[in-house]
């Protein structure tokens, strides 16, 4: 979750919020990139280099077959692709 690094969060606020991208992986255990449905951008190709560069840290090391994909990929990821739990 990108969020307003200004704002202030405590365990158990609820946030809205919408996908913007997705991280596929070649275990299928994909993860989803939101942000707040305040913020005005709508895929994962309009984040900052800051929010980049912190989203890449979560991965540094990418495999054949696995990377970061925008906001189609994800919707029809969260509608197609295998889940596993």
């Amino acid at each position: 979750l990108m969020t307003n690094s200004a704002a202030h969060y405590e365990l158990g606020h609820e946030l809205e919020v919408k996908v913007i991208g997705v991280f596929k992986r070649n275990d299928n255990d994909h993860k989803y990139v939101v942000v707040e449905t305040s913020r005005t951008i709508d895929d994962i190709s309009e984040l900052t280099d800051a929010e980049w560069e912190e989203l890449r840290k979560l991965y540094p090391r990418i495999r054949e077959g696995e990377g970061w994909f925008g906001r189609d990929t994800a919707q029809e990821c969260m509608k197609y692709c295998k889940k596993t739990l």
